[in-house]
């Protein structure tokens, strides 16, 4: 089930059998035809949703729900996890029949919001502003071994059923190694500035204060990237073989993708650079077809 077919496209599915079903989940009348006849859901989009989900899957007689939630739920911030406390909370009082899993932040695809972002700006610039000092502890998880879990929760059923897993990465790094292992694997030199919390947090109180929805970066997401995200992972190797990847192991393959994805028509070596043009270029997110119909319509002697 997906809401559009512009990412399920992008993927592939060799030898699966499957039947792609486009809607929307907010709508029950959707939910309770797809969910007719179905035995075990996995639910991945958003936690908001689960509450509905089970309840309509129940009463189509579903045997057993995975809810792929979030370690969010333990942040000590309120406004961060209140949610997430509440919905998981009476799901777990009402149901027997539900597994709940619960990433951290995730990587492995250029698809990710959160880790690309950061590696599109650290493939950018040469000074990189840290909020705070840095010391904090985060457990990133590869979306590959996160698949392996999933798996694991499906085939174990009769082990998983009523439990709750957290599936973190392997070890807890600072946020200060994190952001050196990308840029090393980036293959940058980038110095990372400190700022003081107090004056990170005032900085992105006033920005918000004039740039309203605009402002790139919340006060909640400059407090949580202070607190350590820490998170035992013995009871998912055990019931669903979970065995994630060390950081330093994962990410090149993320960062390889980045690279392979945006090329641009001047991706010279060393070597060989482009020759200086006379004419202005700016070109910004587009297909290498376009950027070269750009180029030979301003600029016909860059392709001479």
């Amino acid at each position: 089930m997906a809401r559009s077919r512009d990412r399920i496209e992008a993927m592939e599915f060799p030898g699966l059998d499957f039947e792609l079903v486009i809607g929307d989940l907010a709508h029950s009348v959707f939910l309770q035809e797809v969910l007719a006849g179905v035995d075990t859901v996995m639910h991945i989009a958003e936690i908001w949703f689960s509450e509905e989900i089970v309840r309509l899957g129940q009463a189509n007689g579903v045997r057993h729900f995975v809810l792929v939630h979030t370690t969010g739920r333990f942040s000590r911030y309120r406004s961060a996890s209140e949610g997430y406390v509440e919905i998981e909370g009476r799901l777990i009082a009402t149901y027997r029949n539900l597994t709940v899993l619960r990433p951290t932040m995730i990587y492995g695809s250029w698809r990710d919001e959160n880790m690309s972002r950061l590696i599109r700006v650290l493939s950018k610039t040469r000074v990189f502003p840290v909020f705070g000092d840095g010391r904090n502890l985060m457990q990133p998880v590869s979306a590959r071994g996160l698949a392996a879990a999933y798996v694991g929760a499906l085939e174990n059923a009769d082990v998983v059923m009523g439990n709750q897993y957290n599936l973190p990465g392997r070890e807890a790094l600072s946020y200060n190694k994190l952001l050196e292992i990308w840029s090393d694997t980036l293959g940058r030199k980038v110095w990372f500035v400190h700022v003081p919390m107090g004056l990170s947090l005032w900085i992105v109180r006033r920005g918000t204060k004039v740039l309203g929805p605009k402002m790139p970066i919340v006060e909640e997401q400059v407090l949580r990237l202070n607190e350590d995200k820490v998170f035992a992972w013995s009871a998912s190797e055990r019931d669903l073989g979970y065995a994630p990847t060390r950081f330093e192991d994962g990410i090149p393959t993320q960062i390889d993708e980045f690279w392979e994805r945006s090329k641009q028509v001047f991706d010279f070596s060393v070597k060989q650079r482009a020759p200086r043009l006379r004419c202005p270029l700016s070109v910004v997110n587009l297909s290498q077809l376009q950027v070269q119909i750009i180029l030979i319509r301003w600029c016909p002697e860059a392709w001479k």
